[in-house]
């Protein structure tokens, strides 16, 4: 990784390959950043790029928030090795922040964050790359951050959205750069306000969003959490069956609505408690505003904050991800698979696809824990075991005749194009 630090604190890296013959070919860019949330060390913004024809699929790109330290370590070394794909960094260090953010004409962090997309676009094209389609994750207003960049490259198609990190593969690539980067550069840091502060452990530098933290250290703030009379808490857990059977009724509801309808829940049980709720602050289901709106509906004494990556931004939500993510994770580990001997010995993880590994065919196996929600795709004629693969909320090519896969497993075809196994619709 070539690094250069410029006299104002901002970093930039990229990947040691020359420029490559696939430069001129249709390209794609995916752009994130680390380290807006966390309270110290720098903002890095990373570009991963390749050819569109780049199937990406097979490379366990994911978020890197949903990774380990060690498995992002590993795919950095893989991109890196990789001629095939290209990546800059942008690292902007606190000190390079606050003097913008503080000097007479001020910038904000959106606009720090806009400039550095630009500049991290621009270098991709100045060195050579045909670049025709980018994903962004959304920076504020995605419409207007869309707009920016295309009054900047017109030539580029850009998609920008949340969770684009979670979406988009070459998204994810540069989730895990940008992380890395980051993570590197804060271990590295030398404290310079004495002894007492040069051991600290100061980790990720963020407030305690449940996915960065290990399972062990989630187990132990929740311990603290319970013994907390100062802090209260609910969850509401929605059990596979339940979204299946609310998600296929005639009345069908999403799994937006049915989010909402458990915010809504949760709000009214701490009221209904006797507790005196002036602020409340909700990690966005869909589009942010509207949310806001339905809740200011039901609850108009209430000041709400409805945002992306509020588990990152505001502890008292950080504390809210622990709950939820330690109470599911305990009900999975004691989950009963009613499908046979060959599924109650494997390791689920969390239940994300990411952490099943290949084949798949034990979760199928597991049906009854799967909400119908998620759909099999495979192609009807392939060897089923080897093509199986997961994605929700996709709509399913026409199907042909089934395969003998999903005969054998008993999988029927309900609507959407989603093949369940008939037991999970009754459980």
């Amino acid at each position: 990784m070539v690094m250069i630090q410029d006299e104002e604190s901002v970093t930039v890296s990229c990947s040691d390959h020359p420029p490559q013959a696939w430069y001129s070919e249709p390209c794609m860019l995916g752009i994130d950043e680390a380290g807006r949330g966390p309270v110290l060390g720098p903002m890095v913004y990373a570009a991963a790029f390749c050819p569109c024809s780049t199937d990406l699929t097979s490379k366990a790109f994911a978020d890197s928030k949903t990774l380990t330290e060690a498995r992002r370590e590993a795919l950095l070394a893989q991109l890196q090795a990789d001629p095939g794909i290209g990546f800059r960094a942008e690292s902007l260090s606190a000190a390079f922040i606050s003097g913008r953010m503080l000097a007479r004409d001020r910038h904000s962090l959106n606009e720090l964050a806009n400039d550095s997309t630009a500049r991290l676009i621009a270098g991709v094209v100045a060195a050579g790359v045909n670049l025709t389609h980018a994903y962004i994750d959304t920076v504020g207003d995605a419409d207007k951050h869309r707009s920016r960049l295309l009054a900047q490259f017109p030539a580029i198609h850009f998609t920008v959205c949340p969770k684009a990190d979670s979406l988009y593969p070459i998204v994810s690539a540069a989730s895990i750069v940008a992380k890395v980067t980051r993570d590197r550069q804060l271990s590295a840091y030398t404290c310079p306000e004495g002894p007492s502060s040069r051991d600290r452990e100061y980790g990720c530098g963020a407030f305690a969003d449940s996915k960065t933290l290990t399972e062990a250290r989630r187990e132990a703030l929740l311990a603290q959490l319970q013994a907390d009379p100062g802090i209260g808490f609910r969850a509401e857990s929605l059990s596979a069956a339940f979204i299946s059977g609310r998600m296929l009724a005639r009345d069908r509801h999403s799994l937006n609505e049915l989010a909402n309808d458990s915010t809504a829940r949760l709000i009214a049980g701490v009221v209904a408690a006797g507790v005196n709720l002036t602020h409340a602050y909700i990690d966005t289901v869909g589009d942010a505003d509207k949310h806001r709106s339905r809740l200011l509906a039901q609850f108009p004494a209430i000041h709400f904050t409805v945002c992306p990556k509020a588990d990152s931004l505001y502890p008292i939500v950080s504390a809210a991800s622990i709950v939820a993510k330690v109470t599911r994770d305990r009900q999975l580990s004691a989950y009963t698979c009613p499908e046979g001997p060959s599924s109650r010995d494997r390791e689920y993880g969390c239940g994300y696809p990411g952490e099943l590994g290949r084949p798949c065919t034990p979760l199928l196996e597991a049906a009854a824990a799967v909400p119908v929600a998620w759909e099999c795709e495979a192609d009807d004629g392939a060897e089923g075991q080897q093509t199986l693969g997961w994605r929700a909320g996709a709509k399913r090519k026409a199907a042909g005749p089934r395969h003998a896969f999903f005969h054998m497993r008993r999988l029927a075809l309900v609507g959407g194009g989603t093949f369940v196994r008939g037991a999970s619709l009754h459980a």
